[in-house]
């Protein structure tokens, strides 16, 4: 055998270098069942399963809608969560702004706003979860609106 963790009296204090290479050993086994499970049910039921597509926010919203709907299913709603400040909007479009989400009371979400500096400024979305869809023609959004959001 070998130490896997440090002791001081009856408390362990760390785990030694063999210790943490069994760890991540350990997270791989874990990881590589989940995988094999995931596998069981889809082979168990090759028309379920699931699906991951990468998209543009504007794709997300108005794409991917209409690729349900074409395939007989209903899109699944988008989720609503509140704004944490209010925001005013110039023009007559819909913004769709970036959020960074907190947790709020009881287990919903707030939403953070997080505006790039400019229209071309993509780095600032990795500091984001998704983005809010604010409808056309409402030129003011107060703190505690409930808006659609759509995950990154």
């Amino acid at each position: 055998g070998f130490q896997i963790f440090l002791r001081e009296g009856r408390t362990l204090t760390r785990i030694t270098p063999a210790g943490q290479e069994v760890i991540e050993r350990a997270l791989d086994v874990l990881q590589q069942v989940q995988s094999i499970r995931a596998l069981s049910t889809e082979l168990r039921d090759e028309g379920r399963g699931s699906l991951s597509i990468g998209t543009t926010h504007t794709q997300a919203r108005y794409v991917l809608p209409a690729l349900f709907e074409a395939m007989g299913h209903a899109a699944p709603p988008p989720a609503r969560v509140a704004l944490a400040a209010a925001l005013d909007c110039a023009g007559t479009l819909t913004w769709f702004v970036p959020v960074k989400l907190q947790p709020a009371a009881p287990g919903g979400y707030t939403a953070v706003l997080m505006p790039p500096p400019t229209s071309g400024d993509f780095s600032a979305l990795v500091h984001t979860d998704g983005f809010v869809e604010l409808p056309a023609g409402q030129p003011h959004f107060p703190a505690g609106y409930v808006a659609a959001y759509y995950p990154w």
